[in-house]
This record gives C-alpha cells, sequence and structure tokens, in this order.
C-alpha cells in the first residue's frame, strides 16, 4: 500500500522504524527472570563436534538443509516478483505491492496454522517444502493474474508454516546442550543462502525471462524435498521416529571419542 500510495522511499523508512519495538523489548529483558539452560562443554573444535552431532542426526541434517534450500532458491521474492510485476503482467510499483500484499496474507495465515502444530512430523515438513516449491513453479507458468494472485496466497502460506515448522522441530529436537550451536548452523543455512542465490537466481532471470527465474525459484525446492523425502524412506525406522521428534539420542551428545572434552 505504501509503495502504491506514498512511494518506494517511505517503505524504506517504515521498515527502519519496525526496528524500534523489538530493540527496545530486547532492551528491557531481565536475564535474572530467564531459566539458565544446560550449557555444553567448552571446547576447542565446537563447529567439529557440532557437524559430528548432526551426522548422527538425520533427522535434522535433512530439515537443516531443506531450509536451506528455501533460502537459497526459493526465498528471492524481491528479484522474481519484481520482475513478474514487470515483465510478465506490464504493471508498475503498484502491482509490486499488491503482489507482496497478497503474499502476506498467505504468511499470516500460514504462520497461525504453523503455531498449531507443536510436533511437526518428517511427513508434513516434506509435504510443505515441496508445496511451496510447487505451488511457485506453477505461479510462474500462470496465464492471468487472477491465477498469479491466488498462488501468491498459497505460497505465502506453505513458505510461513514450513519456516515455523522447521525452525521449532529442529529446536524440539535438539539437546538443550547444542541448542545454540545447532541452532546458529540452521540460521546460517537458511539466512546465509539467500544473498548466495540471489545473483544467481538474478542472472538466470535477466537471461531466460522472469518465468523462468521464477519457475527454477520453485523447482529446486520441489526436487530437494523429492530427494529428502526418498532418502528418509531409506533409512531405519529408529532414524525415521527420531525425525518426527519423539525420541531423543541423548548419547551424541556427549563428545565423541577423539574429539577433545
Amino acid at each position: 500500500m505504501l509503495i502504491a500510495n506514498a512511494g518506494t522511499g517511505w517503505v524504506f523508512a517504515a521498515n527502519s522504524a519496525c526496528y524500534i519495538a523489538p530493540t527496545v523489548g530486547l532492551l528491557r529483558l531481565r536475564p535474572a527472570d530467564l531459566t539458565p539452560p544446560a550449557t555444553a562443554r567448552k571446547q576447542s573444535q565446537t563447529l567439529r563436534t557440532t557437524l559430528r552431532y548432526l551426522r548422527g542426526r538425520p533427522d535434522i541434517l535433512w530439515t537443516v538443509f531443506l531450509v536451506g534450500m528455501l533460502g537459497t532458491f526459493g526465498l528471492n521474492f524481491p528479484i522474481v516478483l519484481t520482475a513478474m510485476a514487470k515483465s510478465a503482467f506490464h504493471g508498475s510499483a503498484g502491482t509490486y505491492g499488491l503482489f507482496n500484499i497478497l503474499l502476506a496474507i498467505g504468511s499470516a495465515c500460514g504462520a497461525l496454522l504453523a503455531g498449531a502444530a507443536a510436533h511437526p512430523t518428517r511427513r508434513v515438513l516434506v509435504v510443505s517444502a515441496a508445496g511451496f516449491g510447487l505451488v511457485q513453479a506453477a505461479a510462474a507458468i500462470a496465464p492471468g493474474m487472477t491465477i498469479f494472485l491466488t498462488l501468491l496466497i498459497a505460497m505465502g502460506f506453505l513458505n510461513l508454516a514450513f519456516q515455523s515448522m522447521a525452525n521449532a522441530s529442529v529446536q524440539l529436537a535438539v539437546e538443550p546442550e547444542l541448542r545454540g550451536r545447532v541452532m546458529g548452523l540452521y540460521m546460517l543455512a537458511f539466512i546465509g543462502g539467500t544473498p548466495i542465490g540471489a545473483p544467481v537466481i538474478g542472472a538466470l532471470t535477466n537471461h531466460f525471462g522472469a518465468r523462468a527465474g521464477m519457475a527454477i525459484c520453485g523447482v529446486v525446492p520441489a526436487l530437494a524435498a523429492v530427494f529428502v523425502a526418498a532418502t528418509a524412506r531409506r533409512r531405519p525406522g529408529p532414524e525415521q521416529a527420531a525425525f518426527r521428534g519423539t525420541e531423543t539420542v541423548r548419547s551424541h551428545c556427549q563428545p565423541a571419542s577423539g574429539l577433545p572434552s
């Protein structure tokens, strides 16, 4: 709405102002009122220990992989939506703003659904990731504006649902002693992948067109979800149970033989 009525400059200003409330909230936290979590032993090779732990927890590792694929390719909305608004539908900045409105409506609904899923299963995570990719690929070939806008709502819904459930599933599955380390790698895969994929998607969009760029953003996460589903199917039962967050493998929380303690 701001893009259409006030201009893009005011959008940057409003986005900056949105950081004030979270900053104030963080400053008002009282650490003395918090329950101190269990801390892991200090080690000289923390990253190696965390990676060794993840190798023993394929349920968590595959979730991080899916999140990385989604972050690297599927979430380049500023590139593909701008290109779709200008090239595919010959619109203006207002068209791009409309795309974001409907994407946000779907995202809000997806966040509400994810909040109701206390223990998201492997199947739900894989299906939501695959669904997001397929819907984005379908939006890339949408023949008209009405169909495209409808698919945008579905994209926002599946995107936020997957993000929220993936985050919750990893935090619930990881032992408290290693939760901070694992979530650090999780966020690196999620947020760190987007600036890597952005120039790739930008180059492909510039060379092959807006629809091709958006299709690639959807196909890659969908294929990643299919790969994870096929790999998990070949795993034995206990690892699949761990993927559902119903078991806790506390033995992996201790440093393995040969690692500094």
